[in-house]
């Protein structure tokens, strides 16, 4: 559908802070003209229903970023593809920080770093311990 100004309504889409994935919303927003219109226009961030279950069974997603400050925006954060999944008990242990609202947070290559070490480690050990971080 355009607009009188040549501009073209489509449909917006959420986008899971997590894994990334898309869902369309019912929500019209302009895409301008000369934009591809393949394109798609993120109205709003979320967290799927598939990132949810983890959260719910007492873990965080912990999601890689290269940015050394948190950008104002989420989608500039500069992400690493990289995600952890963490017991709300590490995290406790581990980070000096309030447990996220939605059950994710973002940090930098070296907190990544570290939880690729001690996941590392859990595996060496496997069965001895209670499973810290999933993956």
């Amino acid at each position: 559908m355009k607009t009188s100004d040549g501009n073209t309504l489509v449909h917006g889409h959420n986008q899971c802070v997590v894994c990334m994935t898309l869902e369309k919303t019912d929500e019209l927003l302009v895409h301008p003209k000369g934009v591809d219109p393949k394109v798609k226009i993120i109205a709003d961030w979320f967290v799927c229903d598939a990132c949810k279950q983890p959260v719910s069974q007492g873990f965080i997603h912990v999601v890689g970023v290269r940015n050394e400050e948190p950008p104002e925006n989420i989608k500039d954060m500069d992400r690493t593809g990289e995600v952890a999944v963490v017991s709300m008990s590490l995290f406790a242990d581990l980070f000096s920080a309030d447990m996220p609202d939605n059950g994710v947070m973002f940090c930098g290559p070296d907190v990544m770093a570290g939880l690729k070490k001690l996941r590392d480690v859990q595996k060496e050990h496997a069965g001895q311990e209670e499973k810290h971080i999933i993956h």
